[in-house]
């Protein structure tokens, strides 16, 4: 009976707590707000893709091949890395304005449950301030490509001097102390976008700022980063349950294919199958992805404010218009009882 009593406390303790009710209240204002989760898609940039295209049955390409292909198409390839570029930078771009507003707007959703977000809100205020999140980025790439020139100087040393136990052991501690540096960096960064954004502060000290909230409230942070853990195992399983799902229904569109004799071979109907399985998983893919990420960073300004890191804009403008009304209707009464 002890053993019950506990489990249903601690289930009872999960959903009274903050996070619960943060967690619940950012789902709501997300999913009643479907407009704007175009802009989901844009505030969380940086998805590795892995490509494992190994054959161990190919024929290993000659270098002959390969220069001949590079000699031959290198107009191609450079067009190529062109258009990749342009898109890069076209994408970076909207990313920053879409996390500018997206931050700004749902910052103020949580404090007045009547505001209105849009999607052209989002815009709108994102393209006003952009240029802190531009700014921030083009130091966060700096820092990187500082960190890598650091490592490559520190690795000459191994290819000029025979005494590779010695340079090596510092080009081990350089690299896992960069190593630190740059994870460091990525934990930080969502928090000093916040905290620039709605704390009004320079880069330096939204550092400095973020760090301090982390370091002082490491408990809470802990909190946080399982309760963005589990938000990140619900969008797997829904992404598995998809999959599950659109393997029955391609197998089931297959056999069906076969019952009604539609006049194709097997290839042309496996082939067709497969692209319209495709394209309606990665819409689901996209779709989730989106929404997954308004909603962490939903939890993440609310907790960002949750223990003060930063001061609500909203909350003091309500508190001067309270004093402001309090002043008028003081003189109102004075000159009432004047009169």
């Amino acid at each position: 009976m002890k053993n019950n009593k506990n489990k249903i406390g601690f289930l009872a303790k999960i959903k009274v707590s903050k996070y619960y009710e943060a967690v619940e209240a950012g789902f709501w204002r997300i999913w009643k707000n479907k407009t704007i989760w175009f802009w989901g898609l844009f505030i969380s940039i940086g998805t590795a893709f892995n490509f494992n295209q190994k054959n161990k049955d190919s024929d290993p390409v000659s270098k002959e091949v390969i220069s001949d292909f590079f000699s031959d198409y290198w107009q191609w390839l450079l067009l190529g890395i062109i258009v990749v570029l342009i898109l890069t930078i076209i994408i970076w771009l909207i990313s920053t304005v879409a996390r500018v507003g997206v931050i700004e707007e749902l910052n103020k959703k949580q404090n007045n449950k009547k505001h209105i977000l849009g999607f052209k809100k989002i815009w709108q205020v994102g393209k006003g301030k952009f240029k802190k999140i531009f700014n921030l980025d083009l130091v966060m790439l700096g820092a990187i490509l500082l960190v890598f020139s650091v490592v490559l100087i520190v690795a000459i040393p191994l290819f000029l001097f025979e005494n590779k136990i010695f340079f090596g052991l510092i080009f081990g501690v350089i690299v896992f102390i960069s190593f630190l540096f740059l994870v460091g960096m990525a934990i930080l960064k969502p928090f000093v976008q916040i905290v620039l954004l709605l704390g009004d502060l320079s880069i330096k000290d939204s550092f400095l700022r973020s760090w301090k909230i982390i370091r002082n409230n490491f408990k809470e942070f802990f909190r946080l980063c399982l309760t963005c853990f589990g938000l990140s195992l619900i969008k797997g399983l829904l992404l598995m349950l998809v999959l599950i799902l659109m393997a029955i229904l391609g197998l089931f569109s297959y056999l069906l294919s076969l019952r009604f004799n539609l006049g194709l071979s097997t290839d042309a109907v496996i082939f067709y199958i497969a692209i319209v399985l495709v394209v309606v998983f990665l819409v689901v893919v996209f779709v989730l992805s989106a929404f997954f990420a308004l909603w962490k960073m939903d939890i993440l300004i609310w907790w960002t404010k949750m223990i003060d890191g930063v001061k609500s804009e909203d909350k003091t403008i309500e508190e001067k218009e309270v004093k402001n009304r309090k002043v008028i209707v003081g003189k109102k009464v004075a000159i009432g009882v004047g009169a």
